[in-house]
């Protein structure tokens, strides 16, 4: 095997610092280089802001998202239920005026 093509080279596929997440998380640290500028620093800051911002919402959005389907749904089968009920009192109305009246025998 190539020396540079070794597991512990900083080139090599399997290491973790050569792929894109890596590099993207080596790029967003905070040290004390000079070549890292002030706007550098507050965008990482507000990354992470937004980061934990929405993090912290996604279980709100999640159980209000629920909530509104269950709601939906609830109405939805009471709806359903109303038209059944609805169409059974036609039915039995309907029935009942086809049906020749007997006279009662006291």
């Amino acid at each position: 095997m190539r020396a540079w093509l070794s597991a512990g080279s900083p080139q090599s596929p399997r290491n973790p610092r050569s792929t894109w997440l890596g590099r993207l998380l080596r790029g967003r640290r905070f040290d004390r280089t000079a070549l890292r500028r002030g706007s550098d620093r507050a965008e990482t800051v507000m990354l992470g802001v937004l980061l934990a911002a929405f993090l912290a919402g996604a279980p709100f959005a999640a159980h209000s998202a629920g909530s509104w389907t269950y709601a939906s749904s609830t109405r939805e089968a009471q709806a359903l239920a109303a038209a059944l009920i609805t169409v059974g009192v036609a039915a039995r109305w309907a029935l009942d005026r086809r049906r020749p009246s007997r006279p009662r025998r006291d």
